[in-house]
């Protein structure tokens, strides 16, 4: 998964930890404070046009995600969709992130 600035000029690779409504995100596995939370229940989840990337829009902003290939993608957006209308349990991935923009 990647997470982009806003200029969309930049990726960084980032751990996506999904709890509840939630996507943290951290700047590697095993780091115990995330570098950013989502809050994705009463947003959106859609795809973005640029390559296998997705946003996830909430009231205040949109993120920007993308996945390493179209299969990751698929399998992400399925479980946020799955996510912010059931709020099952937690799942988590590798990301790319950039700072929060």
């Amino acid at each position: 998964w990647a997470k982009c600035d806003k200029s969309m000029k930049s990726w960084n690779k980032r751990w996506c930890v999904l709890s509840d409504t939630t996507l943290a995100y951290y700047k590697k596995e095993g780091d115990k404070t995330p570098a950013g939370e989502v809050p994705y229940s009463p947003s959106s989840v859609s795809k973005h046009t640029e390559g296998f990337s997705f946003v996830i829009k909430t009231a205040d902003r949109e993120y920007i995600f993308k996945a390493e290939n179209d299969e990751e993608l698929s399998a992400w957006m399925s479980v946020l969709k799955k996510e912010s209308a059931a709020a099952p349990a937690a799942a988590a991935a590798t990301s790319d992130d950039a700072a929060d923009g």
